[in-house]
Protein backbone atom coordinates (compact mmCIF):
# COMPACT_ATOMS: atom_id res chain seq x y z
CA UNK A 1 0.00 0.00 0.00
CA UNK A 2 1.28 3.36 -1.05
CA UNK A 3 1.79 6.31 1.73
CA UNK A 4 -0.50 8.91 0.76
CA UNK A 5 1.26 12.19 0.84
CA UNK A 6 -1.09 14.75 2.48
CA UNK A 7 0.03 18.60 2.99
CA UNK A 8 2.62 20.21 1.43
CA UNK A 9 5.62 18.36 3.90
CA UNK A 10 6.83 15.48 5.29
CA UNK A 11 9.47 14.09 7.42
CA UNK A 12 10.11 10.63 7.35
CA UNK A 13 11.85 8.67 10.37
CA UNK A 14 13.79 5.19 9.44
CA UNK A 15 14.33 3.36 12.98
CA UNK A 16 16.91 1.00 13.08
CA UNK A 17 15.38 -1.25 15.78
CA UNK A 18 17.15 -4.95 16.23
CA UNK A 19 20.75 -3.06 15.06
CA UNK A 20 23.82 -2.60 17.09
CA UNK A 21 23.44 0.75 19.77
CA UNK A 22 27.13 2.04 18.02
CA UNK A 23 25.06 2.69 14.41
CA UNK A 24 24.28 5.63 16.04
CA UNK A 25 27.30 6.95 16.08
CA UNK A 26 29.99 5.90 13.69
CA UNK A 27 30.69 3.07 11.51
CA UNK A 28 27.33 3.34 9.76
CA UNK A 29 26.05 3.70 5.91
CA UNK A 30 23.09 5.12 5.49
CA UNK A 31 21.50 5.99 1.70
CA UNK A 32 18.29 7.37 1.21
CA UNK A 33 16.93 6.81 -2.98
CA UNK A 34 14.09 8.71 -4.71
CA UNK A 35 13.33 6.59 -7.94
CA UNK A 36 16.80 4.79 -7.76
CA UNK A 37 18.83 8.21 -7.42
CA UNK A 38 20.84 8.81 -4.52
CA UNK A 39 19.60 12.16 -2.29
CA UNK A 40 20.60 13.30 0.95
CA UNK A 41 19.16 12.75 4.75
CA UNK A 42 18.62 15.51 6.72
CA UNK A 43 21.69 17.44 7.64
CA UNK A 44 20.84 16.89 11.33
CA UNK A 45 19.32 13.14 12.06
CA UNK A 46 20.83 10.82 8.54
CA UNK A 47 17.79 8.65 9.83
CA UNK A 48 15.38 11.41 8.90
CA UNK A 49 14.58 12.41 5.34
CA UNK A 50 12.02 15.49 4.32
CA UNK A 51 9.81 15.24 1.50
CA UNK A 52 8.27 18.69 -0.09
CA UNK A 53 5.35 18.27 -2.71
CA UNK A 54 6.39 20.49 -5.91
CA UNK A 55 2.86 20.97 -7.11
CA UNK A 56 2.76 17.59 -9.41
CA UNK A 57 1.45 14.80 -8.96
CA UNK A 58 1.93 11.08 -8.82
CA UNK A 59 4.34 8.56 -7.25
CA UNK A 60 7.63 7.94 -6.30
CA UNK A 61 9.60 5.26 -4.53
CA UNK A 62 11.26 6.23 -1.56
CA UNK A 63 14.22 3.58 -0.55
CA UNK A 64 16.53 3.57 3.06
CA UNK A 65 19.68 1.39 3.40
CA UNK A 66 21.42 1.17 6.57
CA UNK A 67 24.59 -0.87 6.95
CA UNK A 68 26.99 -1.50 9.76
CA UNK A 69 30.54 -0.98 8.68
CA UNK A 70 32.18 -3.57 11.45
CA UNK A 71 29.25 -6.69 11.27
CA UNK A 72 29.02 -6.74 7.36
CA UNK A 73 26.30 -8.95 7.93
CA UNK A 74 24.15 -6.39 9.89
CA UNK A 75 21.66 -4.48 7.49
CA UNK A 76 18.69 -3.38 6.63
CA UNK A 77 17.11 -1.86 4.15
CA UNK A 78 12.98 -0.82 3.18
CA UNK A 79 11.57 0.68 0.31
CA UNK A 80 8.05 2.70 0.06
CA UNK A 81 5.91 3.48 -2.80
CA UNK A 82 4.24 7.30 -1.97
CA UNK A 83 1.81 9.03 -3.74
CA UNK A 84 1.37 12.49 -4.09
Amino acid sequence: NPYIFMGDEVTINAESYFMSPDLAVSNVSRQWKINGSAVAGNAEDQNAITLNKKGQSGNAQLAFAINNLKQLMQSAQKKLTIQF
